[in-house]
């Protein structure tokens, strides 16, 4: 079952077709430093406000999608994950970047919940809160669970390489090896031109 940590109050009933971008949340838009919860910790990429100001100039919307399964692990609880997302919305508001959503998927691969990356349950729930244009919409995310979950529900999706979980991307099946970038900045840049060559 998909978990939801924040809705946009502005947009809680705005049922109008919107494009969005969704986004792995540890290691795609802040450093990953394992179960990272503490304020502390929270450290953006130097490309993070940049890229993300320049897909939101395109009119995309941004929903946070973020595998937490350190809540089942007993690492920490949804209340020290909300706090530190709100630190995170702060933050993007900072800079002029609104996020529309944050859901969570709180569980273990081993409990096979829809919600749970590579599952595309947290995007297809998100689709029917917001009216998502799924197809005119893009994923990204530093691990093959993100794009595959993407590649499951419709979207186009892509790999940052920012993560600290490294596998050979090349060797899974399902993998584009043009859908990787070294970072949120080179992924925008790709998007951008996308979207103004169509």
């Amino acid at each position: 079952m998909t978990h939801v940590d924040y809705i946009n109050p502005k947009y809680r009933n705005d049922k109008s077709l919107k494009r969005v971008i969704f986004l792995d949340r540890d290691g795609t838009i802040h450093v990953d430093k394992v179960n990272t919860v503490e304020e502390k910790d929270l450290e953006y990429f130097p490309d993070t406000f940049s890229a993300l100001k320049r897909l939101s100039n395109l009119g995309f919307f941004f929903i946070i999608i973020s595998n937490q399964d350190g809540i089942r692990k007993g690492k920490y609880d949804a209340k020290k994950m909300h706090a530190f997302n709100q630190a995170i919305l702060k933050d993007f508001k900072g800079h002029g970047i609104e996020i529309l959503a944050i859901y969570y998927s709180p569980y273990l691969p081993e409990d096979n919940d829809y919600s749970f990356k590579p599952n595309p349950g947290m995007i297809e729930q998100a689709q029917k809160d917001f009216n998502i244009d799924l197809a005119h919409s893009y994923l990204i995310g530093d691990q093959m669970s993100d794009y595959k979950a993407g590649l499951a529900a419709g979207v186009n999706s892509f790999i940052v390489r920012t993560g600290i979980y490294h596998r050979p991307l090349e060797n899974d099946k399902l993998f584009n090896n043009k859908k990787a970038f070294d970072n949120l900045g080179e992924c925008s840049f790709y998007i951008f031109n996308l979207e103004n060559n169509k």
